[in-house]
């Protein structure tokens, strides 16, 4: 997402069939959080879906923090350790399940972070993310459900309007298509996902 007219990213986004869903990443030049607020509102207002928002923990607090529930139905944190190597190998080094790319913030547990930019899969260096859930439709809003259990865009607007924290249970702006998800080894009900994009 940038600073440009919200309505225009939410009709850029349907004019590349961007789909019912999206995921926006709020990070340099995405504007403070006024911006983003009004983004969501427009994505919102078209009928899309934010599910997923990488809005990472260093770009929040450059914008002053705020309250960022509701703005998402799943938060995306990132803290990069450093290093490269296998993915596995580079989460366990973040912290793993108990890093600080876990803690809350914005009023709001991410459900995902991303901990690298430099993973080497299949000769690629790729960026990383982990989820600590055992399905990952979940976390990309794909799970199989009814329609009373559906978080349709007017829920979150009234959610977020009541300022009632998103506990998050679990990355389509920039639009980062998942990668396929790569379980560590030894088995754990983490799951790593994987994708091109480079960013932060």
């Amino acid at each position: 997402m940038t600073t440009d007219n919200a309505a225009s990213q939410a009709q850029t986004w349907h004019g590349n069939n961007g789909g019912k869903r999206a995921m926006l990443h709020w990070e340099e030049n995405g504007g403070d959080l006024s911006n983003l607020s009004a983004v969501v509102d427009a994505f919102n207002a078209a009928g899309i879906t934010v599910q997923l928002g990488y809005y990472p923990k260093w770009y929040w607090s450059q914008q002053g923090g705020g309250n960022l529930s509701g703005l998402a139905n799943a938060l995306v944190s990132s803290v990069y350790p450093g290093g490269t190597g296998y993915a596995s190998t580079i989460y366990a080094n973040s912290g793993g399940n108990t890093g600080e790319g876990w803690a809350a913030y914005g009023g709001t547990t991410p459900a995902a972070q991303q901990f690298t930019n430099s993973a080497d899969i299949a000769g690629l260096t790729v960026d990383c993310n982990a989820y600590r859930g055992t399905d990952i439709t979940v976390l990309f809003g794909t799970a199989p459900t009814t329609p009373a259990q559906q978080t349709a865009p007017d829920a979150l607007r009234e959610r977020r309007q009541a300022a009632e924290p998103v506990v998050a249970e679990e990355e389509p702006a920039g639009t980062t298509e998942p990668g396929v998800p790569i379980r560590p080894n030894p088995p754990t009900p983490l799951g790593l996902y994987c994708t091109s994009h480079s960013g932060r």
